[in-house]
């Protein structure tokens, strides 16, 4: 008997685990619990601050205050103002108290610090994340406090900084993936390392195809063909002349979610501002795929004008194509309004399988599949062949 899309999914991420060292991964997912389950999070886990988040304040910190500031689905959030000789610092304190909070708090923590790491003005400083003394599955992620103006950043300073993050955050042992799972939503992502991109966001696809199953039910006929086709002729069509016939590109820093409510502008500095990452190592042009989003405020424009800092990949006349391969992935979920509604529609497969029962997602995936399948009716073989460049094969991943 076949696997169900459940068994399969919880599968692939158990091997994740078992054959890739370079993911730090110490806990098994259960996929049993629906994912986007919104969390009650005890209101008391703000009202006080807990030993261990204390711990990490200087020596001499005086606490004045901790109180709710912004909102999260999954969370809350808190503002700790403090005194430290005589000078006013304020933190940002996230909480929440389930099973999948520590994956999500250590994902959170070390995709921000790599982020700060190269552009340490472009992201709050993240701190520490942890367990707190008081509650045994009370899970926090602390960093600095900025006060954000909550608009859109910037078009001449936004895409230069966003350039300037994949400029900088090579990865470090050259392959694309991420050192620990973090989290999209409630979801956990593949991050396993490979020396490929098509490689890579293959097998990434396929994990979030199988979760949009668990959480949309059965595959149509028509969206089968559609995979098929995605996965067989889309995805070696688009990524593998990446790599191939004399070009080249590097796995960079990624923070795999740039819509409009993960950015804003410093209200000191007037800088672009993100946050909420879920990074890992790809295809620097995969976070454009968000802007190409109609509903969304950074459109057409701000592509372009990143692409004064930031070359297009080779082949060129591929970057459409490409731009809506990502965008049938990356947006997460396009507006989170305030609880459970959607504000608007989303277009993606990874927005179908972290919102149960919303049709208008999984349409919103075929109409995409339909278009690329349009698009490129021909396969990486008889472009490459057309071109006169030698065929190549799929490069693999392998454990290191």
């Amino acid at each position: 008997m076949s696997p169900t899309p459940m068994e399969t999914l919880i599968h692939n991420v158990d091997l994740d685990r078992s054959m890739s060292s370079n993911v730090d991964d110490d806990e098994l997912w259960d996929a049993t619990t629906p994912w986007d389950t919104q969390i009650e999070v005890p209101a008391q886990l703000i009202e006080d601050v807990d030993d261990n988040v204390k711990a990490h304040f200087p020596e001499g910190t005086e606490i004045k205050s901790i109180h709710p500031h912004g909102s999260s689905y999954w969370s809350r959030t808190a503002e700790i103002q403090t005194v430290i000789s005589g000078e006013p610092v304020s933190y940002f304190l996230k909480v929440s108290q389930n099973k999948f909070a520590r994956k999500m708090f250590r994902g959170e923590y070390e995709s921000q610090k790599a982020i700060y790491e190269v552009c340490p003005d472009f992201c709050p400083r993240p701190i520490t994340w942890g367990v707190y003394q008081t509650v045994s599955d009370g899970y926090f992620f602390l960093s600095e406090f900025i006060d954000m103006v909550d608009e859109l950043p910037d078009l001449h300073q936004y895409p230069q900084k966003v350039a300037q993050m994949h400029k900088k955050g090579l990865a470090p042992d050259g392959r694309y993936g991420f050192h620990v799972q973090d989290m999209c939503a409630l979801l956990p992502m593949y991050v396993t390392k490979s020396d490929s991109w098509e490689d890579f966001f293959s097998k990434y696809m396929r994990h979030f195809m199988l979760a949009e199953k668990i959480g949309q039910g059965p595959a149509s006929k028509e969206l089968e063909r559609l995979e098929r086709i995605f996965f067989d002729r889309i995805i070696p069509r688009l990524c593998r002349p990446l790599e191939t016939g004399g070009r080249e590109i590097k796995p960079r820093l990624v923070h795999s979610d740039l819509w409009d409510g993960n950015s804003a502008i410093d209200a000191q500095t007037e800088n672009p501002i993100i946050y909420d990452s879920s990074c890992f190592y790809g295809h620097n042009e995969y976070d454009l795929g968000v802007w190409r989003c109609p509903r969304h405020r950074a459109g057409t424009p701000y592509i372009e004008k990143y692409h004064e800092f930031f070359a297009k990949s080779a082949p060129e006349e591929d970057h459409e194509g490409r731009m809506l391969m990502y965008f049938l992935y990356v947006v997460q979920s396009n507006v989170l309004a305030s609880g459970r509604g959607l504000l608007n529609r989303s277009f993606d497969t990874r927005a179908s399988a972290c919102w149960m029962g919303r049709d208008d997602f999984r349409t919103s995936m075929i109409d995409i599949m339909t278009e690329l399948d349009r698009r490129f009716p021909e396969t990486y073989e008889e472009w490459a062949t057309a071109r006169g460049e030698p065929v190549c094969p799929r490069k693999g991943s392998s454990v290191h």
